[in-house]
C-alpha cells in the first residue's frame, strides 16, 4: 500500500491543472487511453452542523480520500469508511484516484451524522474550492 499512496502523491507533481468544476461525484469518465492515469482533486468541505460524522466512500480502482487530515480509502471492494468528530463550518479535502488500462476513474463520498440510520451522497452545494 505505501508504494501505491506514494505513487497517488506522486500525481501532484506531475499533474495538469485541467478544471475548477464543483461535482457531487468526482470523477474521469471516458477512454483516455490503454496506460494508468489518475486524478487529484481538493477543495472544501462544508459540515452544516457539529457531530459524530460517518463517512463513507466507494473508490474505482484506487484512491483515498484526507479530511482534515484524516486519511481514509478502500480496505475491500472498493470502499472504505471513517468516524469523525467534525465542528460546523469548511473543512479541507483531498482526493486522490488511480485507475489503470484506461477505464473510468470515480470517488463517491457519502455521509451520515448521528441522527441518520442511512448514508445519502454529500451534495455538490457542500463541496467548494478557492
Amino acid at each position: 500500500m505505501c508504494s501505491e499512496v506514494l505513487a497517488m502523491e506522486e500525481m501532484e507533481s506531475t499533474a495538469k491543472k485541467d478544471s475548477s468544476l464543483v461535482v457531487p461525484t468526482p470523477r474521469l469518465r471516458g477512454y483516455l487511453g490503454t496506460g494508468d492515469y489518475g486524478a487529484v482533486q481538493e477543495g472544501y468541505l462544508y459540515v452544516p452542523e457539529t457531530g459524530a460524522w460517518s463517512l463513507h466512500c466507494s473508490i474505482y480502482d484506487e484512491g483515498k480520500v484526507i479530511i482534515d487530515d484524516a486519511e481514509f480509502g478502500p480496505t475491500d471492494y472498493g470502499r472504505g469508511q471513517l468516524k469523525l468528530h467534525l465542528e460546523k463550518g469548511y473543512h479541507p479535502v483531498k482526493i486522490y484516484m488511480k485507475t489503470r488500462n484506461g477505464s473510468d476513474c470515480w470517488c463517491k463520498l457519502m455521509w451520515r451524522n448521528q441522527y441518520n440510520a442511512r448514508y445519502h451522497e454529500i451534495p455538490a452545494d457542500h463541496f467548494f474550492h478557492k
